[in-house]
C-alpha cells in the first residue's frame, strides 16, 4: 500500500525542484487540482498520458534540458 505522503516519482520530484517549479504552478499548468496532483505523484491516481507530455515540455522549457517519460515517471 502507498502512503498519501509518498512521492512515487522521485525523478519528477527532483526535476521539478531543480528547475524550482511548485506544484500549485504546476497543477495550474496541466488544468488540475493541487490535490489532484498530490493524487498522482503519490500514485493514489494515474496521470494521464497528454498530462504527462506536458510536464515533460513544460520541465524542458524551464530547464533547457530534454527529459524522457519513462525517467520523469519511473516509479520507485
Amino acid at each position: 500500500m502507498i502512503r498519501d505522503n509518498a512521492v512515487l516519482f522521485y525523478n519528477l520530484e527532483s526535476e521539478l525542484v531543480r528547475a524550482g517549479i511548485s506544484k500549485p504552478a504546476l497543477a495550474a499548468m496541466i488544468e488540475i487540482s493541487v490535490s489532484a496532483l498530490y493524487a498522482k505523484m503519490n500514485g493514489s491516481r494515474p496521470f494521464k498520458l497528454n498530462e504527462c507530455e506536458r510536464i515533460r515540455k513544460y520541465l524542458e522549457i524551464a530547464t533547457d534540458r530534454e527529459f524522457s517519460l519513462d525517467y520523469l515517471f519511473e516509479s520507485h
